[in-house]
């Protein structure tokens, strides 16, 4: 029983390592020429939501 728990807490720590980890990476790659392909992605709901799902199946 023990053992479960142990695998479970470290899955989740390996989880919350990963997503703070991919928050570090994208803040670095944060910058004015990328809120310029933003606002140039996301120009209208349409595409807005293709965008969206494509960095998302990236990610």
């Amino acid at each position: 029983m023990t053992e479960i728990v142990f695998q479970l807490l470290g899955g989740i720590g390996l989880f919350l390592m990963g997503m703070v980890l991919l928050t570090d990476g994208l803040k670095a790659f944060a910058g004015d020429a990328l809120r310029a392909a933003l606002g140039r992605f996301t120009g209208t709901p349409a595409n807005a939501l293709v965008s969206g799902a494509l960095v998302t199946l990236m990610v």
